[in-house]
């Protein structure tokens, strides 16, 4: 009788903790709570535990996204953060995380790849990294310097209007990211963007030169440019599609109240039949193709309706 109440308390300070921790635990975290070493492996022999990764355990065996992520980092061991997309997906810069988790560990560290974890080699300063919750993972100014390295530059953008959304973006903290890491791969990357980011508005004149070229060499319909529709100016509209494309510097577009009124401008315009596609400077010169899909789509679907 006596061993079955000294159990309770054990069972539901673990289920606490689980509970409390992404529903994961690691088997020194089960053992700091009073499980030995034998019984963790008796309860994960017995369906008790659900070993999740070698060293990490759960009470079900089915877990959310956080829980996977933090399983992850577990399994990896000391010194070990979630990175790249999936500490992207953890900041909220990514809807969906990636397939295989994605964790960082330290240059010197000798683990092997696990089963749905991407491993990548690199020592992180304190400064890049934090917590979420009691996940440890890179800060969102090294995550966007690890994007930079693994995506095109139309997601690094994405990510850096969502993070900039979100009110996580804070560029001395990127600046200092990049001074400190001057010879990673995706450096020169993010500098790019954050400059594009942070330009003022396009001259006009090079945008329509260019967004026109792109017209030109995927032979698509000639827009008309700098036309006053109603109490609104577009930058190209096509009238017999009913179709407006406007492009955005960065600066202009990472200003909020700018952001908002471009909103109430497109809504109004679609409520008198028009639809609006938006691209950014940096989409018509390094993703010409992609503009002109979007673009192609959009005027093919008009011809149809």
């Amino acid at each position: 009788m006596y061993g079955k109440s000294a159990k309770r308390p054990l069972d539901a300070a673990i289920a606490g903790f689980i509970a409390s921790h992404d529903g994961v635990a690691s088997r020194s975290e089960l053992e700091a709570l009073g499980l030995s070493s034998d019984a963790v492996d008796q309860r994960s022999r017995t369906g008790r535990l659900h070993r999740i990764h070698r060293g990490v355990y759960s009470l079900s065996p089915f877990l959310t996204s956080k829980g996977h992520a933090r399983a992850a980092v577990l399994a990896c061991g000391d010194g070990a953060f979630l990175s790249h997309r999936s500490a992207a997906h953890v900041h909220g810069l990514f809807r969906t995380g990636p397939r295989r988790i994605e964790v960082t560990i330290p240059t010197n560290n000798g683990r092997k790849q696990r089963p749905g974890i991407t491993l990548h080699r690199c020592a992180l300063t304190r400064a890049e990294v934090t917590t979420d919750g009691h996940i440890p993972l890179t800060t969102v100014a090294r995550t966007l310097l690890d994007l930079a390295e693994v995506v095109p530059h139309r997601v690094l953008m994405a990510a850096l209007d969502r993070a900039e959304d979100l009110r996580l973006l804070d560029l001395r903290d990127v600046r200092a990211v990049l001074t400190r890491n001057p010879h990673r791969h995706g450096a020169a990357k993010l500098a790019s963007a954050i400059t594009e980011y942070e330009q003022g508005p396009v001259l006009r004149s090079i945008l329509e030169r260019d967004f026109l070229a792109l017209c030109h060499k995927h032979q698509l319909p000639i827009p008309h440019t700098n036309r006053t529709l109603g109490p609104y100016e577009a930058d190209f509209h096509w009238p017999e599609h009913r179709l407006i494309a406007e492009t955005d510097g960065r600066a202009h577009h990472a200003r909020r109240k700018a952001f908002t009124k471009d909103r109430v401008r497109d809504a109004e315009l679609l409520a008198d039949g028009w639809r609006t596609v938006r691209f950014t400077y940096a989409q018509v010169v390094h993703e010409a193709a992609w503009v002109a899909g979007i673009l192609r789509r959009a005027l093919t679907r008009a011809e149809r309706a």
